[in-house]
């Protein structure tokens, strides 16, 4: 069931290219290509400086596959030391001096509190923002919010100008997993939605993207990953060839 009804692709899988140095992070996207996945999530904070400056000249030139922008500030489960402040400074560089990678990129991942200075205080003035592009994200690393609260942020983030919304929050219970996935059901926007219940518990709704024609889930390709209960995209890439032969 299809339930969103703009011309974005469903079913992708996502791989994170965390570094921290550049030569890590080529073997990183060696190894997610190798294993099929079809998106690749650029984790600038996981990064040394330099080689997100090697990254960033790189982009331009890869064609290989899509990829995601993303700069996670510590509320959200990213270093401690990447507040929203700090964030904010570095999409005003990378807005300034590499335009072109974000011409190129599929998505922007930002957190509804960089969304929400955007919105409100004009951060970024004099930025022309792609907002199609901009993946309006919440994250709760321990807890998955009640269903009224849920419900609340969806209101609030299909309210924005972002054109697609994540939502990942840590699974203790199946009643967490049943509530994360009823965002695909509660959403009435256009606006594409990504409902991911982390931890052990949560891996059933990361596998179950397929069934409600999500965007995309997100796959690891080693032991740790970059979020907790990721499988691997090897495993996502052969539940998708299953999907569609059951599709045909």
């Amino acid at each position: 069931m299809k339930l969103h009804t703009t011309a974005w692709p469903s079913g992708l899988i996502a791989a994170s290219i965390t570094g921290p140095t550049t030569e890590k992070c080529w073997d990183q996207i060696e190894k997610a290509l190798e294993m099929r996945a079809d998106t690749l999530e650029f984790r600038f904070d996981s990064m040394e400086q330099d080689c997100q400056q090697d990254i960033l000249h790189m982009l331009p030139e890869f064609h290989k596959v899509r990829f995601i922008l993303t700069h996670r500030i510590a509320s959200h489960g990213g270093p401690a030391w990447n507040t929203v402040d700090h964030s904010l400074s570095f999409w005003a560089n990378i807005f300034s001096c590499h335009p072109n990678v974000i011409a190129l990129a599929f998505l922007i991942d930002w957190e509804w509190e960089i969304v929400f200075q955007i919105h409100s205080r004009h951060e970024l003035s004099g930025t022309i923002i792609p907002w199609k592009k901009v993946l309006v994200s919440r994250h709760d690393m321990l807890h998955t919010p009640s269903e009224p609260t849920l419900r609340y942020m969806l209101g609030q983030m299909s309210s924005s100008r972002a054109g697609a919304m994540k939502f990942a929050f840590m699974s203790n219970s199946s009643e967490d997993n049943a509530r994360i996935l009823k965002l695909y059901s509660w959403n009435t926007s256009a606006k594409p939605v990504i409902a991911i219940g982390m931890g052990a518990i949560g891996i059933e709704t990361r596998l179950k993207w397929l069934l409600y024609s999500a965007l995309l889930t997100f796959g690891r390709i080693d032991q740790t990953g970059s979020a907790p209960g990721q499988p691997l995209v090897s495993r996502l890439v052969q539940l998708r060839e299953g999907w569609r032969e059951h599709e045909v």
